[in-house]
């Protein structure tokens, strides 16, 4: 993704941002209680949702935002998207 969008990046027109997933500390840890791997998803949750987005809105200050991920970060991004808008 990012080799196609390297022009955009070069040129300024296009910020990526590129944050570490928890799935393997959280919902794919089978070696803790579903309930701790429930409580680190909403620990990174909090993170995306209070930390980093405020962040990407400072740095950008474009109404505009779109993300993208990969299997399981593909939902992710649309969950947080969901819980950010307040829908």
């Amino acid at each position: 993704m990012i080799g196609v969008l390297a022009g955009k990046i070069d040129r300024g027109e296009l910020q990526v941002f590129c944050p570490d997933g928890v799935d393997g500390e959280s919902w794919y840890n089978k070696g803790v209680h579903p309930r701790v791997r429930v409580l680190r998803h909403l620990q990174y949750e909090r993170y995306i949702l209070h930390e980093l987005l405020p962040f990407i809105r400072w740095k950008n200050q474009t109404p505009r935002l779109s993300v993208t991920g990969c299997s399981f970060g593909g939902y992710q991004c649309g969950e947080f998207c969901v819980e950010a808008s307040g829908m």
